[in-house]
Protein backbone atom coordinates (compact mmCIF):
# COMPACT_ATOMS: atom_id res chain seq x y z
CA UNK A 1 0.00 0.00 0.00
CA UNK A 2 1.32 3.09 -0.91
CA UNK A 3 1.18 6.15 1.57
CA UNK A 4 0.64 9.36 1.06
CA UNK A 5 3.55 12.08 1.77
CA UNK A 6 2.54 15.02 3.35
CA UNK A 7 4.36 18.08 2.65
CA UNK A 8 4.17 21.36 3.75
CA UNK A 9 5.39 25.10 2.40
CA UNK A 10 3.81 24.23 -1.24
CA UNK A 11 2.11 27.36 -1.93
CA UNK A 12 -1.72 27.31 -3.89
CA UNK A 13 -1.77 27.86 -7.43
CA UNK A 14 -4.71 30.54 -8.07
CA UNK A 15 -8.21 29.26 -9.39
CA UNK A 16 -7.76 28.32 -12.95
CA UNK A 17 -4.41 27.39 -13.39
CA UNK A 18 -5.25 23.88 -13.12
CA UNK A 19 -6.95 24.29 -16.16
CA UNK A 20 -4.82 22.97 -19.27
CA UNK A 21 -4.26 25.10 -22.05
CA UNK A 22 -3.38 22.06 -23.88
CA UNK A 23 -6.68 21.77 -25.78
CA UNK A 24 -8.38 24.48 -27.10
CA UNK A 25 -11.17 24.36 -24.88
CA UNK A 26 -11.54 28.31 -24.66
CA UNK A 27 -11.20 29.20 -28.41
CA UNK A 28 -13.56 27.03 -29.60
CA UNK A 29 -17.23 28.12 -31.61
CA UNK A 30 -19.87 26.00 -31.73
CA UNK A 31 -19.05 23.48 -35.05
CA UNK A 32 -15.59 23.81 -33.85
CA UNK A 33 -13.94 20.00 -33.05
CA UNK A 34 -10.43 19.45 -32.00
CA UNK A 35 -8.71 15.77 -31.84
CA UNK A 36 -7.09 14.37 -29.07
CA UNK A 37 -5.06 11.60 -30.50
CA UNK A 38 -4.72 7.73 -28.96
CA UNK A 39 -3.53 7.76 -25.75
CA UNK A 40 -3.56 11.14 -24.90
CA UNK A 41 -6.33 12.08 -22.06
CA UNK A 42 -8.20 15.14 -22.54
CA UNK A 43 -10.41 16.66 -19.40
CA UNK A 44 -13.95 15.36 -19.79
CA UNK A 45 -16.24 17.79 -22.29
CA UNK A 46 -19.01 17.51 -19.43
CA UNK A 47 -17.13 19.33 -16.90
CA UNK A 48 -15.48 21.77 -19.25
CA UNK A 49 -18.67 22.50 -20.73
CA UNK A 50 -20.29 23.25 -16.94
CA UNK A 51 -17.31 24.77 -15.90
CA UNK A 52 -17.51 27.08 -18.89
CA UNK A 53 -21.00 27.58 -19.70
CA UNK A 54 -20.96 25.57 -23.18
CA UNK A 55 -21.46 22.09 -24.35
CA UNK A 56 -18.97 19.63 -25.79
CA UNK A 57 -19.49 16.30 -27.27
CA UNK A 58 -17.05 13.56 -27.91
CA UNK A 59 -16.75 10.77 -29.98
CA UNK A 60 -14.03 7.23 -29.81
CA UNK A 61 -12.40 7.43 -33.30
CA UNK A 62 -11.76 3.47 -34.68
CA UNK A 63 -7.74 4.17 -34.19
CA UNK A 64 -8.96 5.14 -30.98
CA UNK A 65 -8.05 8.68 -30.66
CA UNK A 66 -11.10 11.01 -29.58
CA UNK A 67 -12.79 14.36 -31.43
CA UNK A 68 -14.50 16.50 -29.54
CA UNK A 69 -16.77 19.13 -30.61
CA UNK A 70 -18.75 22.21 -29.08
CA UNK A 71 -22.34 22.03 -29.21
CA UNK A 72 -23.51 25.18 -27.93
Amino acid sequence: MMVAKIEKGIPLPPRGARLSRKWPWHEMEVGDSFLVPAGERATGGGTMGKFMGRKFTERKLPDGSIRIWRTE
